[in-house]
Formats: C-alpha cells, structure tokens, sequence
C-alpha cells in the first residue's frame, strides 16, 4: 500500500524539478540571446524642437547644431544628441539627449539618475563650465511636460585658463551659470512593453529669462 504511494511522490517531484528546470534554462537562453544580439533591435531615435515654440520659430533660438550618435552598454543604448543656442551667442544653451532602449530604464538594474549626471558633466565640460556641488532634484511642476519628468538643479561656474573652446568662455570667470535638468521616458510604439526613449534636455543660462525660454523649448520637444 506505501509503495506506490511513495513511487506516485516521487514521480510528482521529478515531474515539478524538471518544470522549473526547463523554466531556468528558457530565463536563461532569452538572457544571453538578448545580451548578444539585443543591440540589433535598438534604433536611433531623435528628438528635436517644433516649430510651435515661440523661441525657436522667431529665431530668438537656433539650432540644432553639434548632432552626435554614440552607443553605450555594447549597443544596447544608442544615443542621439544635438545642442541648440541662443541667437546672441552668450546668453544660453539647450542640449536634447535621446537614449534609445530596448527596454524602460527605469525597469533596469542601472541608475537612470547617475547616467543624466554624466551626460550632464560632459555637456558642462563641452562649455567651459564646472558644475558646483551635488545638485538636487527640483520641486518644480511644469504641466506642458509630461507627468514623470525629473527635474535637477545646478549652479555652475566658468573654468579658468581652460583650453575648450566653450559657449561661456567669454564671460567672466567669477559669473555663476543657471543649469536645469530635465529628463522622462516614454514608449516608442503604443505596446508600452518594449522600445523605449528617455529624453534628457540640459539647459545653461546666464539668468531666469534664458532658463525660461530654453523651458519653453523643451516643452515642444517631440
């Protein structure tokens, strides 16, 4: 009467283990498939200032200027940026970075924070500007930019006896730079399962009225 009953386990165990088995080995065939030839499923994409801004259609802005494509994580990010400026040549600057995944990078294990502070320090540097300080998150809501936008918050000053042919580099050097972070992510295609982009626009400027044109282009970034 126990035998069977104890063969009956035995095969309901065997039965669960290799289940889960077959379950790991097909996690672990999409994981290393993705790894390897994940990158060929991830475009460029751009993101550009419309003409419905008021700044850029007067021309009181131009650009796009300085358009870059480079790749990060062996491929998996591709990533498109272009610099827009003031039209009287010292007053501001707008960079608009595109990170293409294939994947939201919010649903990663990488922080999403840490590579706009990156991109931001390289566009500064791009400047002739050093960022002071951490930084911080901003409070601000702008109802014009989509719901999960992060702001960040900087001051920056002009770096001396520096060899980079920055925006900045004709202002005096003791002259504090207003920096503004804005960055969100948003599904490429309507399935909002794959095919991502987080858009990161970096904005200098010398006071609150550049700060606040260069906001009203973000807002028409499509």
């Amino acid at each position: 009467m126990e035998e069977p009953e104890l063969r009956v386990g035995g095969w309901e165990k065997e039965r669960k283990r290799g289940l889960f088995r077959r379950l790991f080995y097909l996690c672990l065939v999409l994981i290393v498939t993705f790894l390897i030839g994940g990158s060929n499923l991830v475009e460029y994409k751009t993101a550009e200032v419309s003409g419905s801004s008021l700044y850029y259609k007067t021309g009181v802005w131009n650009g796009p200027f300085d358009t870059k494509e480079t790749k990060e994580f062996n491929g998996h990010l591709k990533i498109y940026s272009n610099t827009y400026e003031s039209s009287d040549g010292n007053s501001g600057t707008l960079s608009v970075v595109s990170i293409r995944s294939f994947l939201d990078l919010e649903t990663l294990p990488i922080s999403v924070p840490n590579i706009v502070v990156e991109k931001v320090n390289y566009h500064a540097e791009q400047e002739g500007l050093e960022l002071i300080g951490n930084g911080f998150i901003s409070n601000e809501k702008n109802e014009e930019l989509p719901q999960n936008t992060v702001t960040f918050q900087w001051t920056a000053k002009i770096k001396q006896n520096t060899t980079s042919n920055g925006f900045f580099n004709g202002h005096n050097s003791d002259e504090n730079i207003e920096v503004r972070v804005f960055y969100w992510t948003k599904p490429i295609t309507t399935a909002e399962v794959i095919n991502f982009q987080t858009i990161v626009c970096i904005v200098f400027g010398v006071n609150q009225a550049t700060i606040n044109q260069a906001i009203d282009l973000v807002e028409n970034i499509r």
